[in-house]
């Protein structure tokens, strides 16, 4: 069994990329969380979150998959065919 039972040995991290909504979600709630310090309690001064700029979240479905089972049939198709 894994140390972390949600890690998945056969999906590779693809990058920086990768969790980028998650990060912008946790930004979101960290800046909200300055502002409610700096408006109810006056702990901070400025709020230093919402200068970071947002990563750029890939909204597409990566459809790899679907191209090499297209050449695999069309391979099969072509190996299939009497040679004349």
């Amino acid at each position: 069994m894994l140390a972390n039972p949600r890690a998945n040995p056969a999906r590779p991290c693809t990058g920086p990329i990768d969790g980028a909504q998650t990060l912008n979600d946790k930004l979101y709630l960290l800046g909200q969380t300055y502002k409610l310090c700096i408006m109810e309690w006056e702990w901070v001064a400025d709020n230093h979150v919402f200068q970071i700029a947002k990563e750029k979240v890939r909204n597409g479905i990566e459809r790899w998959h679907v191209s090499l089972i297209d050449n695999w049939c069309a391979r099969l198709e072509s190996n299939q065919r009497p040679s004349a």
